[in-house]
């Protein structure tokens, strides 16, 4: 049984689910979200490195090594479908934007899921474990 399908039966509280051994380890601190992954794909790199000044190669490594996760609603497969990027892309690119550059009047408009599909590379993990004992807070602001 894959990872997903264990915690999705342990989290509806199917009663065929059981742990072996006692303590489920991928149950344990699994959170009611899934994470979508932002990377910058190339219009958004040459965006960036116009808006910036920088040189376009500077960019491309400086977001080669920095990409946003952010926690969705609880997905039953593994790529977050259509009607949920629907719901939030249009947050995702302003925060995207605003990340690099703050002069919204720099922004490309109009801003559609189209362009974000063509500006940004996501992935989708449908299982989100939290391994800190404590709970999650919230920046300032």
């Amino acid at each position: 049984m894959s990872l997903w399908a264990r915690f999705r039966s342990w989290w509806q509280g199917e009663p065929e689910w059981e742990a072996q051994g006692g303590e489920d380890l991928v149950a344990r601190n699994a959170i009611d979200r899934s994470v979508l992954v932002v990377r910058a794909a190339e219009p958004f790199k040459r965006w960036a490195a116009r808006v910036s000044g920088e040189k376009l190669n500077e960019t491309r490594e400086a977001l080669a090594k920095d990409h946003t996760a952010y926690l969705i609603p609880l997905e039953n497969s593994q790529e977050a479908g259509p009607e949920l990027l629907g719901q939030v892309y249009a947050e995702i690119f302003e925060r995207e934007l605003m990340s690099w550059h703050c002069d919204r009047a720099q922004w490309p408009e109009p801003r559609t899921l189209e362009m974000f599909g063509e500006w940004f590379e996501l992935e989708t993990c449908t299982l989100a474990i939290d391994l800190v004992d404590a709970p999650i807070g919230r920046a300032a602001g």
